[in-house]
């Protein structure tokens, strides 16, 4: 075993502090980064992976209530025009455009009610 310390062979047999430290805590502190460096790569990749899930998951909810709002709506638009139909055949002196503006207004009313109940103003 050779020392670095000089070539006459002082300090033959013992090894330097910075020796000792190159060869004792070097290759520990590499593998503990090297550990690190692995475990942090694998959180990345399960991190990405639940993410991916997440608005794969999201995209279908996001889809199937864009669905239920259009046939809400659908159903809304054909029952206003049943009311419309039945109060014109009803109250055959009730001029069309007073049945429109009835369920015109009943709409309104309906609509000024929902947006103040999901409101989220909190006074």
């Amino acid at each position: 075993m050779e020392s670095h310390l000089g070539p006459n062979g002082a300090g033959r047999g013992r090894k330097s502090f910075f020796d000792r430290f190159e060869t004792d805590l070097f290759p520990q502190a590499a593998n503990i980064v090297a550990d690190a460096e692995s475990v942090l790569r694998n959180e990345l990749r399960l991190f990405e992976a639940r993410i991916s899930r997440e608005v794969t998951k999201l995209r279908v909810e996001a889809i199937s209530v864009l669905a239920g709002v259009l046939v809400l709506f659908a159903s809304f638009v054909l029952f206003v025009v049943a009311l419309f139909f039945a109060l014109t055949e009803n109250f055959p002196n009730l001029p069309t455009w007073g049945a429109a503006a009835i369920l015109s207004a009943g709409a309104l009313i309906a609509g000024l009610a929902l947006l103040r109940a999901f409101s989220t103003d909190e006074e």
